[in-house]
């Protein structure tokens, strides 16, 4: 008899790194999709159009398949001023639609690991105090929490560039292949760069709330 090979089992696919942040977006959307973000004498932009302009900006489009679509969905209803995308979704057909609104909109608000820092105190101990007044108080800060959870998304995007770069750096210079080598280093400083660029940004922002908190 043949000796039986063991079979071997497919690996299991972890959750995709960027859905957190996808989620964190499509939330915002879904929630306060239809209310104004940024007003003038001469503009008004709601959290959906905002959202929209930056991630087609970068091309950015979501790799969570439902959360796609569902964005994709509220980029079509923008023409119309009824559009409310709580409401919309809600009654959505697609039972998957419906079932990922009302998480989103039942759930509990959860702030991000870099948003959350800021609550802390001197011994780095989060106070509930503030946390409290922080989810109460949610649809007020949509002026910052939207553009901070757009720059986390686009700061993970680049991370997993940067990876992929060093990635082929070292694939390059084990095939000896000199032309790909000089390429994925330029395109690896140029990302570096984009990160510092981030960095500074983020740094920005948190000084601006410490001292509006002040």
């Amino acid at each position: 008899d043949r000796e039986q090979k063991p079979v071997s089992q497919p690996k299991k696919q972890g959750r995709d790194p960027l859905e957190a942040y996808e989620k964190n977006l499509l939330k915002m959307v879904v929630r306060y999709g239809e209310r104004v973000l940024y007003q003038d004498e001469e503009t008004c932009i709601s959290v959906l159009q905002f959202i929209k302009s930056e991630l087609e900006d970068d091309q950015i489009v979501f790799r969570h398949p439902v959360y796609r679509d569902m964005m994709q969905e509220a980029y079509e209803q923008l023409e119309d001023e009824a559009f409310i995308p709580e409401r919309y979704f809600l009654r959505h057909h697609p039972n998957d639609f419906s079932m990922i609104a009302a998480e989103l909109i039942t759930e509990r608000y959860e702030l991000s690991k870099i948003y959350r820092s800021d609550i802390q105190d001197e011994n780095g101990t989060a106070s509930s105090t503030n946390f409290t007044q922080k989810v109460e108080k949610e649809e007020d800060l949509l002026f910052e929490i939207v553009p901070r959870f757009i720059m986390e998304l686009k700061y993970r995007i680049l991370r997993e560039k940067i990876t992929e770069a060093m990635e082929q750096i070292k694939l390059s210079e084990r095939q000896g292949n000199n032309e790909a080598l000089l390429q994925w280093m330029k395109e690896y400083r140029n990302l570096r760069e984009l990160e510092k660029a981030f960095a500074k940004e983020f740094q920005k922002r948190a000084i601006s709330r410490k001292s509006d908190s002040a």
